[in-house]
């Protein structure tokens, strides 16, 4: 998994240092739409790439009914299914191959995670979790925090 975090890692810095450490700016400059609905389920975001004469429109659905907190977490993992999944949707993985979608969510937490906490300074909060929670990060992400700066 190694070459995937470096792979991950290489995104992120090249988004965050060249455009923006957000999520909804970032998917502003690459033109991906952010719309709110209502999701069903707990269901908090989505991804939606329609493609209409050989242009792809990308859209991130992100759930109404979600607290901000986790609001820009979201937005990030859906934008990391953009920027490292393209083309690939996840009703494809579980029909026809053989990859568990689980992977692939990995990889997007992964990236939000990285992404919303890039060159952001880890010893001014009392512990991970303040800093995960001032994020909207998932704290089972924090066996992660290591990775991020090493």
């Amino acid at each position: 998994m190694a070459w995937v975090n470096e792979r991950i890692l290489d995104i992120v810095y090249d988004i965050a240092d060249n455009i923006s450490t957000d999520p909804f700016d970032v998917c502003d400059f690459l033109g991906v739409k952010v719309e709110y609905v209502p999701l069903p389920g707990t269901i908090k975001g989505m991804r939606l790439a329609i493609d209409n004469s050989n242009l792809t429109e990308t859209t991130i659905l992100l759930d109404a009914n979600t607290d901000t907190d986790s609001l820009k977490f979201i937005c990030a993992h859906e934008l990391g299914h953009c920027l490292l999944h393209e083309g690939i949707s996840r009703m494809f993985i579980e029909k026809e191959t053989f990859n568990a979608p689980g992977k692939f969510e990995l990889e997007a937490n992964l990236f939000a995670t990285y992404f919303l906490l890039y060159k952001k300074d880890l010893n001014s909060y009392s512990d991970p979790y303040e800093l995960f929670s001032s994020y909207g990060i998932p704290n089972e992400m924090i066996g992660y925090i290591e990775k991020i700066y090493s």
